[in-house]
């Protein structure tokens, strides 16, 4: 049923809105809740309580608010920094989250750096949305492959001088996935899958960089592609970074 389930239906598609805008609700409410000392568990479980209090049904996946000090000691897995130790400046802070509502899923991210950020971090952070609204300016049905995203969205990174920070995170060249009932639904967004893209098709676009020992930075956004352009369903500041 895979071929089914990958083009969504107008009722679909505005369920699909409905757990979008409340995913960028509950991104706005946790951004007061980051100051010193709170500690990644206190804010992962707060996004659980944020979005069931706004009326999700359920979390899509366990959420996360991974931490990377700044200046930190270079390891093979970016989130070393303590689960229970509470925020310091000079963090980089990664949101994962996703939700379920009226039996539609999403997936969303995006950072934020508690303190002063350098220029590297900062770029770094601006990189991944113009690299996201490049990609996205550039689909529409039948444009490119699902497997043409990644190297679409790593020539503008790789411009700004973010390529080999791209590829640490993601050596597998997979930029995301279809979303629906499930979180994760076909195709990848991956060298694997050579399907086109075809109208109404919900996807997550969650490109990263990762420069081990110094930030680690995510920008996802759920995205609809339409027959011209294709429209981003979140909706969450682009300009909000440094806290």
């Amino acid at each position: 049923m895979d071929h089914v389930r990958m083009i969504k239906d107008l009722g679909e598609i505005e369920r699909l809105r409905k757990v979008a805008e409340l995913t960028d609700r509950v991104m706005e409410t946790l951004v007061p809740k980051v100051r010193e000392g709170v500690t990644q568990r206190e804010l992962e479980r707060e996004v659980e309580f944020q979005g069931r209090a706004l009326g999700a049904s359920d979390v899509s996946f366990h959420p996360t608010a991974g931490f990377v000090k700044s200046g930190s000691e270079i390891s093979p897995n970016p989130f070393t920094y303590p689960k229970e130790k509470g925020l310091v400046p000079g963090t980089s802070i990664a949101f994962d989250m996703g939700f379920v509502m009226d039996g539609y899923c999403s997936d969303f991210g995006r950072s934020f750096y508690f303190g002063p950020a350098n220029a590297e971090v900062r770029k770094g952070y601006e990189a991944l949305h113009q690299g996201v609204l490049e990609t996205v300016d550039k689909m529409h049905s039948e444009s490119m492959r699902v497997c043409d995203l990644f190297p679409a969205l790593e020539r503008t990174l790789e411009g700004l001088g973010y390529g080999e920070y791209l590829r640490t995170r993601l050596s597998n060249r997979n930029l995301g996935h279809n979303i629906g009932v499930e979180v994760h639904e076909p195709p990848w967004l991956s060298p694997a899958y050579s399907e086109p893209l075809q109208e109404n098709m919900v996807m997550a676009l969650e490109p990263k960089v990762w420069h081990a020992g110094e930030y680690y930075l995510r920008v996802e956004d759920l995205v609809l592609v339409g027959p011209r352009k294709t429209e981003i369903l979140t909706k969450f500041d682009r300009d909000l970074f440094q806290m």
